[in-house]
């Protein structure tokens, strides 16, 4: 892996200062430059995020890179967020399903504002936010995602976004694989894919 991470420092002028979260898809590391480098093989969350790059959602993470390493592996180069407020927030609305919706947070979702729920301004708020990145994504053809209170966060400007926006059950087309090889120009240096 290591060999993985010195390419990509040089092809998207980074330096990685350290791992800041790992699960069974991948490794996140956090940059130079406040942003977050992740390591994946979650084709899905791969497809989606470079989808996302081209088609921002004021809902996600910003993301700024992204591409096809060795062995079906994937870079996303992505905004950094802080996430203890919204995992917090998260959990505070999951009992509150737990509570008032009998453990359905779906059915939660779906209420059609705030004044459906009876909830603190900044749980609204982030309740708000939520609904909106799943209509909004929902728009872009994104479905179905793992949404947990690992995958929210808080932007600098105080918006509340999701990450990790790995598609369950996805069956990749050779569209999508075409896609996802296709060089891209990025915000920092060449558009070509790391060498190894």
């Amino acid at each position: 892996m290591n060999k993985i991470i010195k390419a990509l420092e040089r092809r998207l002028n980074i330096k990685v200062l350290k791992e800041i979260g790992s699960g069974l898809q991948g490794v996140a590391y956090e940059t130079d430059d406040g942003r977050v480098l992740k390591i994946t093989n979650s084709f899905s969350e791969a497809l989606n995020s470079k989808h996302l790059m081209k088609e921002p959602s004021q809902y996600t993470v910003e993301f700024y890179d992204v591409g096809k390493l060795i062995n079906d592996k994937y870079y996303i180069l992505q905004e950094k967020v802080e996430t203890g407020i919204a995992q917090q927030l998260f959990e505070d609305l999951m009992e509150y399903a737990e509570d008032k919706f009998n453990y359905d947070f779906d059915s939660m979702l779906g209420c059609e504002t705030k004044a459906d729920i009876d909830l603190s301004e900044e749980h609204a708020i982030f309740f708000e936010s939520i609904q909106m990145a799943l209509r909004d994504l929902a728009s872009k053809g994104i479905y179905s995602f793992d949404l947990t209170e690992g995958n929210v966060g808080r932007t600098t400007d105080g918006r509340y976004v999701v990450f990790d926006i790995e598609t369950e059950d996805y069956e990749p087309t050779l569209e999508d694989f075409a896609y996802m090889n296709r060089n891209q120009n990025t915000d920092r240096g060449s558009s070509h894919s790391p060498e190894f």
